[in-house]
């Protein structure tokens, strides 16, 4: 949509400036306004903060699903070190999370059993977008 585009667009400048702090790989946009950004428990913790603690409170004023979830290396990061991924977990909390879809870095994100995790996506309506 072009709500989720505009999220995508606001998702990386938000990433180029947080990835200059040394945090995490991934980040959520809501209309145009940061959710959460992953910091050292990872995106497992960060998409839990989202279902227990940020979507209870937005729900209560829409419960239109929307918002994405960006990942990608940080800026200058060697990816011989810490790559990356996705898979059907991370499909699963975005659905859960009442997000919309998830927007990874082409050819500098693993996508975990592709077909598998594809799929699951297909079939919870959740979108997955590379550039």
């Amino acid at each position: 949509s072009i709500a989720d585009t505009k999220d995508i667009i606001r998702a990386e400048e938000l990433f180029a400036s947080i990835s200059k702090g040394d945090l995490g790989q991934s980040l959520i946009v809501e209309d145009g306004r940061c959710l959460g950004v992953e910091a050292s428990p990872g995106t497992d913790a960060l998409l839990e903060f989202i279902i227990q603690i940020v979507r209870p409170q937005i729900s209560e004023h829409s419960s239109e699903i929307r918002g994405v979830f960006y990942k990608a290396p940080k800026i200058g990061q060697s990816l011989l070190i810490d790559i990356p991924v996705i898979g059907e977990k991370t499909v699963r909390n975005v659905k859960q999370s009442g997000l919309s879809g998830i927007a990874i870095k082409a050819q500098k994100v693993i996508i975990l059993n592709k077909a598998g995790t594809v799929k699951l996506a297909n079939e919870l309506g959740v979108f997955i977008w590379s550039k």
